[in-house]
């Protein structure tokens, strides 16, 4: 037989929640312009366009070509200098992607030495929801969040792809505002509701 005890304590609850909005310009991808892209070797095609959207009026528009250059890049496309984060960051990348030819990956690093993180190779000729979830590693000094739309490598050189909707948040482990009420045996803990 058992009997209930009181014991009085504090009950703190943690989860990984947006700490950030996103960090990434022109996420939506309608601006007109793409110059806050970086060439990532030698793409034939960087442009917006109205052809094919996800969301809103544009996309972003990416063909490449082989061979690559310089010679031993393993993919091309383009890149972007995201945000400054720190150790321990959770950083999520969300967006979508069409494929009409070869294959395209999404990359993150912290170094820009070659990437730390990417997605699966995505093949699919219709709209694809894609994350890449990693975490700044701790023992790294706070730094640029570097990512990359690319050609995973020479196995696809010639690829054409559509990307629209992206966005690049930091989550962290913050605590969750709960309320708690008891009913006789049962005791309930939930999110505060506003």
């Amino acid at each position: 037989e058992y009997e209930a005890t009181n014991i009085p304590g504090t009950v703190e609850l943690y989860a990984l929640q947006p700490a950030t909005g996103n960090l990434l310009a022109d996420g939506d991808m309608e601006s007109a312009k793409t110059d806050i892209w970086t060439q990532y070797a030698t793409p034939k095609v960087i442009e917006k366009s109205t052809a094919e959207k996800k969301g809103g009026d544009r996309s972003l528009h990416i063909i490449t070509d082989a061979p690559f250059s310089p010679t031993g890049s393993t993919g091309e496309g383009i890149e972007k200098n995201i945000a400054v984060v720190n150790p321990n960051d959770q950083i999520r990348v969300r967006g979508w992607v069409k494929v009409v030819k070869g294959a395209f990956v999404a990359a993150v690093s912290d170094n820009g030495a070659g990437w730390s993180k990417q997605t699966s190779n995505i093949t699919s000729n219709t709209w694809t929801e894609f994350t890449l979830d990693w975490q700044w590693p701790a023992a790294s000094p706070s730094g640029n969040l570097l990512m990359w739309f690319s050609t995973p490598d020479s196995t696809f050189p010639a690829s054409e792809f559509y990307i629209d909707d992206v966005s690049v948040t930091i989550e962290r482990n913050l605590a969750i505002d709960i309320s708690a009420s008891a009913q006789g045996s049962k005791l309930t803990i939930s999110p505060r509701q506003y």
